[in-house]
């Protein structure tokens, strides 16, 4: 079985995938989430919602459970990226419209044929820029509402197993893994692989070259990383 390093947690189900496919994950984590109290937030009304991660998604969560939402201010569509992200908006009892590649840029473009004009963007305090810079340019109305925080940390100690490859899912990750003692020297010297293109592009600028999934999931990360590393 081939030992994968993984700088996020993963859930039960994640670890079983990874090791039905052979592979044995080690976790280095190096990002926390921290969801932003919801008590006393004033929610603008958008027609048109946006999540582009699942964190964002469990904190609107806990808003409507709460029971302090109300239902006025419930948008007429829901747009996200990821799959997962879109199985959590699911399990509130909304369908969600998700591009089919993970990235601002499509999900901008996704807007724009569903003629939406105003869109709500619920984000972290590290987001991207780009769905706001494409909701500019297809002169939509982007507004967003900060609702948890990405909190950057180095690993506190590197494992002692040498890994047959690492696998990075966001920017963030590499920022607190290159911080660990020795981490430049690892990342030489073992195949690196990224979930998308952005954290592909945060690695090359560490001069570390990774390789992306022709699909931006974790599943087909996984499958991408098994099969690569068995060749």
């Amino acid at each position: 079985m081939n030992t994968i390093w993984i700088t996020r947690e993963l859930s039960n189900d994640e670890i079983i995938f990874c090791r039905n496919l052979g592979v044995n994950p080690i976790e280095v984590p190096t990002i926390s989430i921290q969801l932003h109290t919801h008590e006393g937030v004033q929610i603008p009304h958008s027609s048109a919602w946006a999540f582009t991660s699942q964190h964002a998604v469990d904190w609107i969560s806990e808003v409507i459970k709460s029971g302090n939402l109300s239902p006025e201010l419930l948008p007429d569509q829901w747009f996200a990226i990821g799959a997962k992200t879109a199985e959590a908006i699911r399990k509130l009892h909304f369908e969600a419209i998700i591009p089919e590649s993970s990235y601002g840029s499509n999900l901008a473009n996704l807007l724009d044929v569903h003629k939406v004009r105003t869109v709500l963007h619920f984000t972290g305090n590290l987001a991207r820029p780009e769905l706001k810079q494409a909701c500019l340019i297809l002169g939509i109305n982007y507004h967003s509402l900060e609702v948890y925080e990405t909190q950057v940390h180095k690993p506190e100690s590197l494992p002692a197993e040498k890994p047959n490859g690492i696998i990075f899912l966001s920017p963030s990750a590499v920022d607190g893994f290159i911080q660990a003692q020795n981490s430049m020297n690892v990342l030489k010297s073992t195949k690196v692989f990224a979930i998308g293109k952005t954290t592909a592009s945060e690695l090359l600028k560490h001069r570390i070259e990774a390789t992306i999934p022709p699909k931006a999931t974790f599943e087909a990360l996984i499958n991408f990383v098994s099969k690569s590393i068995n060749k």
